[in-house]
């Protein structure tokens, strides 16, 4: 890159924002704020088309603060979406319907990175807890909440 331009500027969340990742087709961006959201931005209509919230966030209590979206990946194939927490949770959608796919706590500490394998069978994570796991990967509406 020899010149950058700005071409847009997406707003939404409420607080900062800690990841982001992009889909393969460059279609679509997810960008996780501290807020615990995970926005879902249609780049040919610079908009935001959803806004995600894990299920079982919500089944932790109405008074726990949100958990901070440290990282996100889609797969080479752009049909899932994965984010980690920064306390050690992970969660999964289907891209299709935005339907939650999975949702567990493997780590003890924030989860820094997330990688699918080539054909979206298995999900790799790492952690400040000093770990790197490998999950096989959640099937379609087969939530692990």
């Amino acid at each position: 890159m020899r010149e950058s331009k700005q071409v847009a500027a997406l707003e939404g969340h409420a607080g900062g924002v800690r990841a982001v990742t992009a889909s393969e087709n460059g279609y679509y961006l997810a960008s996780g704020g501290v807020d615990g959201t995970v926005k879902i931005w249609d780049l040919r209509k610079v908009e935001c088309l959803t806004t995600l919230v894990r299920a079982g966030a919500a089944a932790a209590g109405a008074g726990a603060p949100p958990s901070a979206v440290t990282a996100l990946a889609f797969d080479a194939s752009g049909l899932y979406l994965a984010a980690g927490t920064a306390v050690g949770g992970l969660a999964a959608w289907d891209t299709k319907e935005w339907a939650e796919v999975g949702g567990w706590a493997p780590h003890t500490d924030a989860v820094t990175g997330i990688a699918w394998s080539r054909h979206a069978h298995a999900l790799t994570t790492t952690s400040l807890d000093r770990t790197l796991k490998v999950f096989a990967a959640p099937a379609a509406g087969s939530s692990q909440s």
